[in-house]
């Protein structure tokens, strides 16, 4: 399932606007399988007895129960089909379809609840449920992504009263009553330590060493109800019942005000009303704030300092911020004796200039540029690009080729961008793939040369194709690295995260040479690869780190 990138201010159009479902799973129809029985299966629901937030009240007629088979132990037996609701009064409605293909080992049946704005994916086993990590913080919002289902007999017909799996809490926030007015557009709630994203087979939850699994991190909220005057705010939010809430915290953000309080989280239920943060006060605040290289000022600031790097000062109400020029990124905080904080992240193109090794498991059977070794550490430049070119890519987004990397095969240069978002505090960093003609490499024998994906048909090792030439529409695409918490460190993590393009995913760099530029000349296999398993190590993946 693609995962979507959403500003603040689109997140919320994006979320409210769902009106269509992710309703993948197969309606009913002839089956030439074996080992089934043809059965018109009609099931009577009651909507869940549950008083939470957001709770379901009534079926609609665009309702669906999607019926998965179990066998005696519990395992999952055929495919998951559709029954739709042929009549409803409410809190009861009637789910039927005919000629299902029942297994003739089924036991039991797992029972599903779906609406046309949920996001469940059928598609495929393990379903997947659409992740949880941003939510519009609405009743009608946790409600239409609740998990709900029962199981059941087989039968051709059956009565069940479904039942809640996932939770819904309501978040209570009480800011300072210095705090700038919060709005839905400038205000989100962040806990930490939650499972956002709910991977489910057969009505459980995959957690770790299960293949496809659940993963956990943060759950990002907005507000849906504000008395903006008394500074206060609720939201409500999707939750999965997890063993555990040790660790899981809560942060809160005014635009680029940080505020932080203590708080435990107990435990969490489904189907029973849930408050999580009850006009908790924050007590101190932060201010994360981004900038480019040059110097800066924040005005309007009152307190005394009591620590700060020594490029950051104080005086008559205005922190001045010197003009960052160590040809790195720089990070600092000052705090003041009020409780306040302001971090200053400067960062800026020129930064990733300089001297870097690649981190790899390269392959170079010819010895042109290195051998062939595990532990490959390619020291190389980042430097101006190639062609400094503006471009719009497959995603549909436009970026600029602003930096070069120099040292990975002879005197070729590998261009890429590096796109900053001060307001969102966010970097891009994307090595650029290109096969619309070979580059000079400054060599006799190596003459031209192009960079390529190295490719492979899923994200795990095998299927490969080496040289691609068909991994984007538009004969190029960016692969794009994560910038490390030490700022100096690029890492692309191949093995079941990869990116893919077009039909591959990219588990390498791989560099192709030719006698003659044109791309049609481009047919010989890879001279050389960078393989995104340094010291043969899918963790490590492919890394450079600034020297």
């Amino acid at each position: 399932m693609k995962k979507r990138i959403l500003t603040y201010a689109s997140m919320l159009v994006a979320l409210l606007g769902l009106v269509a479902c992710s309703d993948n799973a197969e309606d009913v129809s002839e089956s030439s399988e074996a080992n089934v029985s043809m059965k018109n299966i009609s099931v009577t629901a009651q909507v869940p007895g549950a008083n939470t937030y957001g709770a379901l009240k009534a079926f609609s007629l665009s309702d669906v129960l999607h019926v998965t088979f179990q066998k005696s132990d519990g395992t999952q037996t055929g495919r998951t089909q559709t029954l739709r609701c042929a009549e409803s009064t409410g809190s009861t409605a009637t789910f039927s379809a005919q000629r299902v293909a029942v297994p003739n080992d089924a036991a039991n049946m797992l029972l599903t609840w779906d609406n046309p704005a949920c996001k469940i994916n059928w598609d495929g086993k393990p379903v997947v449920v659409e992740e949880f990590g941003t939510q519009a913080g609405t009743e009608e919002w946790v409600r239409q992504h609740s998990v709900i289902s029962a199981t059941t007999a087989v039968g051709e017909s059956a009565n069940v009263t479904l039942a809640y799996q996932t939770a819904v809490v309501k978040i209570d926030v009480q800011f300072p009553t210095d705090a700038d007015e919060p709005t839905v557009a400038n205000t989100r709630l962040t806990l930490s330590g939650l499972i956002n994203k709910l991977v489910m087979d057969n009505g459980k939850a995959l957690t770790a060493g299960e293949g496809v699994t659940s993963t956990t991190g943060d759950v990002v909220v907005a507000p849906a109800v504000i008395d903006a005057a008394a500074r206060k705010v609720t939201a409500y939010a999707v939750v999965w019942p997890q063993a555990s809430y040790d660790g899981v915290t809560l942060a809160a953000t005014i635009d680029n005000a940080n505020f932080s309080g203590v708080f435990r989280l107990g435990v969490v239920k489904p189907g029973e009303d849930n408050t999580v943060v009850s006009k908790v006060d924050f007590n101190s605040r932060e201010y994360d704030l981004w900038y480019d290289d040059a110097a800066a000022t924040i005005e309007d600031v009152t307190g005394n300092v009591v620590t700060a790097p020594k490029w950051m000062t104080l005086s008559g109400g205005v922190i001045t911020i010197e003009a960052n020029t160590t040809g790195s990124i720089r990070k600092g905080t000052m705090v003041l004796d009020n409780g306040r904080k302001y971090i200053v992240t400067q960062i800026g193109v020129n930064d990733f200039s300089g001297q870097w090794t690649l981190y790899s498991k390269q392959f170079n059977a010819s010895k042109s540029w290195g051998g062939s070794t595990s532990t490959s550490k390619m020291p190389c430049t980042f430097g101006k690009p190639r062609k400094g070119e503006t471009l719009t890519g497959p995603d549909g987004n436009t970026y600029t080729n602003n930096f070069g990397i120099k040292g990975l095969y002879f005197d070729s240069v590998l261009d890429g961008t590096i796109a900053i978002d001060y307001e969102k505090k966010t970097v891009k960093v994307g090595i650029m793939f290109d096969c619309r003609e070979g580059q000079p490499t400054g060599n006799d024998k190596y003459k031209y040369c192009m960079y390529l994906p190295e490719g492979s048909a899923n994200n795990g090792w095998g299927n490969y194709n080496f040289q691609p030439k068909d991994f984007s529409t538009t004969k190029y695409d960016w692969l794009w690295l994560t910038l490390g918490s030490d700022n100096k460190s690029l890492k692309y993590k191949y093995f079941k995260a990869g990116q893919k393009m077009g039909n591959y995913y990219v588990c390498g760099i791989s560099i192709v040479a030719s006698s003659q530029a044109a791309a049609s000349s481009f047919t010989a296999s890879y001279d050389n690869i960078y393989q995104a398993n340094y010291n043969t190590s899918n963790d490590e993946g492919m890394y450079f780190l600034k020297n």
